[in-house]
């Protein structure tokens, strides 16, 4: 598969796997528009983090630009890792070393549905009274927040990629010390109805960040006002 940012990619035959990265490439206009911006604004970074990796679009797309890259890939869903790495051997060019672990705040176990993605809960009222959520499939999961990572010595990114669903602010809050000391360029999918569920906010996520420093854009690389973020569909940002 060839993508709209100029690389080239072997795909398995999975039907799941080439679904997500056609998704991606050119089926979805505003998710073409988010991998472009990302690879856009990740032009002259060497060192990406990957987090809520899925198959690894985004660690595949970033690091077979150039041999000088590589990815931190994490996937903490067996399942989607296992196709992830079958993604891999099929590029070995690409340096992309993936990592089983949930990133979020340090030394937090977290309760995520299981389904194509895990996706964060919580279990307030509101949720218990969801249709069917008694019969969903759930799975506990200690976090790790990516300034503990750092401390372990994982190399620093030079941008971070977030998509977790709903999970988003705990990947943030983990990364504080990142954020201030060296402020890694981000990108971000926000999800306005999961987060909700979490008892947070995109606005919120919006304010956290500009605390930190960071110019927020879309994925025109425009900068946006905060009424931006009190929509209720999937927001794609920038950070800077």
């Amino acid at each position: 598969m060839v993508l709209p940012a100029g690389c080239c990619i072997r795909l398995p035959p999975d039907a799941e796997v080439r679904d997500a990265f056609e998704y991606f490439g050119w089926k979805d206009p505003e998710a073409v528009d988010e991998s472009l911006a990302f690879m856009n604004v990740a032009a002259n970074a060497k060192i990406l983090w990957d987090v809520g990796a899925l198959f690894g679009f985004f660690s595949l797309a970033f690091a077979l630009k150039g041999a000088d890259r590589r990815a931190l890939a994490f996937e903490p869903n067996p399942s989607s890792r296992a196709k992830l790495e079958e993604c891999l051997h099929l590029n070995p060019a690409a340096k992309v070393e993936v990592f089983e672990f949930a990133v979020g705040l340090p030394d937090k176990v977290v309760e995520f549905e299981v389904g194509f993605h895990y996706t964060a809960i919580v279990k307030s009222p509101a949720w218990q009274g969801e249709e069917n959520s008694a019969q969903r499939e759930t799975v506990a999961i200690k976090t790790v927040s990516i300034d503990e990572l750092i401390e372990r010595d994982l190399d620093s990114p030079d941008i971070i990629k977030i998509d977790v669903e709903g999970h988003e602010l705990d990947v943030l809050l983990g990364a504080q010390k990142l954020l201030l000391a060296k402020k890694p360029l981000l990108s971000i999918e926000l999800h306005p109805g999961l987060l909700a569920r979490r008892g947070t906010s995109a606005l919120a996520i919006a304010e956290y960040l500009e605390d930190a420093g960071y110019v927020l854009d879309d994925t025109d690389l425009k900068p946006v006002k905060k009424d931006f973020f009190k929509r209720q569909n999937t927001l794609r940002i920038v950070a800077l």
